[in-house]
């Protein structure tokens, strides 16, 4: 049995969150996993990557939380706070159509949706500029994992990683599991607010 390893950490803002405002436990995480400070740049589309190495990172953040993933290939991460919006009207405009029934059902799956949609587009490099009605991501997605992650109430996030790049071997129609895939970042460490990450990884097993 292969593995395919997403190390997915949480962290707790202390407002709202904000261009940037998880930068800080970025660099302390992937100078961590790097063993120096990382230096980084952007993509074709605008994705922050490493400039060396094949070490992938990704960042997302809403509400008072920030997540961040690191894999050694492609890898895309969302988190979505829950609020009021129309949800099915959002869903008839953005989803598949089997997606959007699925919304009219159960309003409440529009952030799930949403969140494992832009992990996805994200693991892939393209972000929202890629059509978002494209493939349906509510269950398994051909070739990729697309898991749910259980990081705060009031949240929906996922995390996604291509199988191909990281386990060759692996049946594109596999199921995955996902166990240990959040990481509180302890803030109270230091005055400063330095953050030490513990429990961060996540192992997504394909047989």
């Amino acid at each position: 049995m292969r593995k395919i390893v997403v190390d997915v950490y949480r962290v707790p803002l202390a407002g709202p969150a904000r261009s940037g405002c998880a930068d800080a436990a970025l660099e302390r995480i992937l100078t961590h996993a790097l063993g120096h400070p990382p230096r980084i740049v952007r993509g074709e589309h605008g994705k922050p990557r490493l400039a060396e190495g094949t070490l992938a990172f990704n960042v997302a953040h809403s509400g008072t939380w920030a997540v961040i993933a690191l894999a050694a290939s492609d890898v895309g991460i969302d988190i979505e706070q829950h609020r009021p919006l129309d949800a099915a009207l959002l869903a008839a405009r953005y989803f598949t159509p089997a997606e959007a029934a699925a919304v009219r059902r159960e309003p409440a799956q529009f952030f799930r949706v949403w969140a494992r949609k832009e992990a996805w587009l994200k693991a892939r490099g393209v972000g929202v500029l890629a059509p978002l009605n494209e493939v349906d991501v509510r269950g398994a997605v051909a070739g990729w994992l697309v898991e749910d992650l259980a990081i705060a109430p009031g949240y929906s996030a996922a995390v996604a990683a291509p199988v191909g790049s990281l386990d060759p071997s692996a049946s594109p129609s596999g199921d995955a599991s996902a166990r240990g895939h959040t990481a509180s970042l302890d803030r109270s460490a230091s005055p400063s607010g330095d953050a030490s990450a513990r429990g961060h990884t996540a192992s997504l097993d394909r047989s």
